[in-house]
């Protein structure tokens, strides 16, 4: 008799931070993925981790796929190699990437096997991204389960809760076989930054929503999604729906020092991601008209859009907001901070934007002046 195939198989990449205390989300996210029916667990370790994580693994080590990988002192971790081997041993025809600081609003749990085969009745090369929203320190301290209470706060624009969100994010749904024909994460990305949206940029090539714009090559990031430009800009159409229709992650907030190696690597991953970027070539073999017309339909992106869209975006999304019950007046988060909330900028802040993005921070202070 021949065996049924899992309907997804989670990638959860992981490596212990000396930066980041033991706390409880890997087991929480571990023990919810492993609570799903005919879903496979692969987690993937790289290097040695403490006993308080092994016994963690332990515990549901019966429902998890666990992959080790040996890494010296020396070695920077590489989240897109993690993630190329452990999708090596999966099973399942579709896979979804999920990192260890997050947690997944039910709604999205309740329809994967729909959005699976929704994407299978496309074809191979489509895939769904989901975007995710940044909890505060507080937030995280005092998790709970109430997504629905994080998607509105940050709407409104508070910023207690979740202080900032990604619509574009490495929380994809793909096809597993395509992955491996694209050659996976891009190896060249080392320690933080650029290897995820180096893979979205090999997707969109081949299931694109629309042209691409002239500045497609920026990578210019926002504090509020209506501020992006380049590549996030375009990037954001095919995400933005699934915020207001429920799917969509939380990722649980850590500090992330600059004199880690891991995140030294950022500058350096962000020159090399701009370089990629300027490599565009849509794929005629797969590319469509009734691929682009579907994918844009479920998106809710109109022609308008598409003809222009530096010129459109912003009105794009204030109209979609609107159609799903966030009034502009009520919930301007994702163009700004409601009017009494107080910006945080602290002074680690600062000497972060002046480290990883000298040319905005510069920038910035010109303005205020």
């Amino acid at each position: 008799m021949q065996s049924v195939l899992p309907l997804v198989s989670f990638i959860v990449p992981f490596t212990e931070r000396s930066y980041l205390p033991f706390d409880a989300r890997l087991s929480l996210l571990l023990t919810e993925l492993c609570s799903l029916a005919n879903c496979e667990v692969i987690l993937h370790v790289t290097g040695v981790i403490s006993d308080k994580y092994s016994q963690v693994i332990r515990q549901l080590e019966s429902s998890l796929v666990v992959v080790q990988q040996v890494k010296s002192d020396n070695d920077t971790y590489s989240a897109g190699q993690a993630r190329n081997h452990a999708v090596t041993v999966a099973k399942s025809d579709y896979i979804f990437f999920i990192d260890a600081d997050l947690a997944v609003a039910p709604e999205l749990f309740s329809q994967l096997k729909a959005r699976v085969h929704k994407l299978a009745t496309i074809g191979p090369f489509a895939f769904e991204m989901y975007p995710c929203l940044y909890l505060s320190q507080q937030a995280t301290v005092n998790f709970k389960s109430d997504f629905n209470a994080y998607l509105d706060s940050f709407m409104q624009g508070h910023n207690d809760m979740a202080e900032g969100i990604a619509l574009a994010s490495s929380c994809l749904l793909l096809n597993r076989n395509w992955f491996l024909q694209l050659g996976g994460f891009d190896i060249e990305f080392i320690g933080h930054g650029g290897e995820d949206f180096g893979l979205i940029h090999k997707l969109c090539l081949h299931y694109p929503i629309s042209s691409f714009p002239a500045d497609y090559a920026d990578n210019i990031k926002g504090q509020h999604p209506g501020g992006y430009l380049g590549c996030r800009r375009y990037f954001s159409l095919y995400a933005l729906q699934h915020l207001f229709e429920g799917r969509f992650l939380v990722h649980l907030w850590h500090s992330r020092p600059l004199t880690h190696h891991y995140h030294k690597r950022r500058v350096v991953n962000d020159k090399l991601l701009s370089d990629k970027l300027r490599q565009v070539r849509l794929i005629q073999q797969t590319v469509t008209l009734e691929s682009t017309n579907s994918l844009q339909a479920s998106c809710k992106v109109t022609g308008k859009v598409v003809a222009d869209l530096n010129a459109n975006f912003t009105s794009w999304m204030e109209s979609n907001q609107i159609q799903n019950g966030y009034p502009i007046e009520n919930y301007p988060g994702l163009f700004k901070w409601a009017d009494n909330v107080v910006i945080k900028r602290t002074f680690r802040r600062k000497l972060r934007k002046l480290y990883l993005k000298p040319i905005l921070f510069f920038k910035d202070m010109v303005f205020k002046t």
